[in-house]
């Protein structure tokens, strides 16, 4: 009899550590190259549809054809929205995120990190200082995050060619 308690517990105390470590699980190397391709492809279609100024009353240039080919979902496990909109002072690069699967927010907030990360290195590839950048993070009540960029018109387009302004 002891033997039989002893293996279900040891079966119940498996499941029961494969469960918190599925469940806090930080994304993996290769998630994090992916959400890297994914973003630099968005920015990509992104800056093919930049949203104009407006008066703030009326929304121009919107598309849900072309929202839809600047989502992408990574390995169906979080969703990334990358849009540029034209504002006075520049151009405002935004990137959404929405977790696909049961995930805690410290995953989310990993792969959002991520995307910074990649908007850093192509801001030091074109010779930008960070501190010269209006960076915002937020998130939504209904758990949706957002980092976003203000870039003057100048570093818009260095960024985008991946060559240094200097």
């Amino acid at each position: 009899m002891w033997p039989i308690v002893i293996i279900v517990g040891i079966v119940v105390l498996g499941l029961i550590a494969f469960v918190v470590a599925r469940n806090s699980a930080t994304p993996s190397v290769a998630m994090f190259q992916r959400i890297r391709e994914t973003v630099l492809a968005l920015q990509k279609t992104a800056a093919l549809n930049v949203q104009p100024i407006t008066d703030g009353e009326h929304v121009t240039g919107f598309s849900e054809e072309r929202m839809m080919r600047q989502t992408a979902n990574v390995n169906e496990t979080i969703r990334f929205v990358y849009t540029i909109e034209q504002h006075e002072e520049g151009f405002l690069h935004m990137v959404s995120s929405q977790l696909l699967q049961p995930k805690p927010q410290k995953y989310q907030i990993q792969c959002m990190l991520v995307v910074m990360l990649t908007w850093n290195q192509q801001l030091g590839d074109a010779g930008i200082q960070q501190q010269d950048v209006q960076f915002d993070v937020s998130q939504s009540e209904l758990g949706t995050h957002y980092v976003a960029m203000v870039l003057r018109p100048e570093q818009h387009e260095a960024v985008l060619r991946g060559k240094s302004i200097a």
